[in-house]
């Protein structure tokens, strides 16, 4: 049996010679919290919020969820204003 790569997978795209890597965003969360789970990734002093990686994931998770309960057809937009709050990170990985 042949023995899957774990190692990312990488493209050239464009003008540039970087490679990007061919990750969601949803993605490159997974694997931050696989390997720093505990590490603090959002403070917002307004709010009293201290998220860990793994806090991050969940709220982000929960509202993810309550989107697709909305009901949106392929295509569908939504557009969210989150400003300057600890929801703003929320919402870009949903």
């Amino acid at each position: 049996m042949a023995q899957q790569s774990t190692s990312p997978s990488y493209y050239l795209h464009g003008t540039s010679h970087i490679p990007l890597m061919g990750v969601t965003v949803g993605g490159l969360l997974g694997r931050t919290v696989a390997r720093l789970a505990e590490n603090v990734t959002r403070i917002v002093p307004s709010q009293d919020v201290r998220w860990a990686n793994a806090d991050l994931t969940r709220e982000a998770d929960q509202l993810a969820t309550g989107l697709i309960a909305m009901g949106p057809d392929p295509g569908d937009r939504i557009g969210i204003r989150a400003s300057n709050l600890a929801e703003a990170a929320e919402v870009a990985h949903a």
